[in-house]
């Protein structure tokens, strides 16, 4: 598979560093999937304002240094208020503070990123 390329329940972001995102939490996935297929999970601020028991189960399974956040919506107006969705919901779902969260995402987000 290519980098950037969609493959099933998940995009391949970087195929020699083997990093994986997913847009949904994989219910089979178990921790070692995880590590092992080195996963990351995105949540936007629609997916949070739903609050269905589906996803708030979902968070609650996700190790927090593997979730990431994301916008859904096409205006940069729309984007900082999703993404304060976003982080308030998981914050209140994981029972840790926006501003711990938001270093945690941020740490994922370098490690999903960098270059070696």
């Amino acid at each position: 598979y290519k980098d950037g390329q969609r493959h099933g329940y998940f995009d391949i972001i970087d195929k020699e560093k083997g990093i994986n995102v997913s847009h949904r939490y994989i219910t089979f996935l178990t921790p070692k999937m995880i590590e092992k297929y080195n996963m990351y999970f995105s949540y936007s601020g629609k997916q949070i304002a739903r609050s269905d028991k589906k996803t708030i189960e979902r968070i609650q399974m996700t190790p927090l240094d593997r979730i990431l956040v994301e916008s859904d919506t096409d205006t940069e107006s729309n984007e900082i208020s999703e993404l304060d969705t976003a982080l308030r919901g998981i914050g209140d779902i994981k029972n840790i503070s926006i501003m711990d969260l938001s270093e945690q995402i941020y740490q994922n987000f370098q490690r999903v990123t960098q270059n070696d």
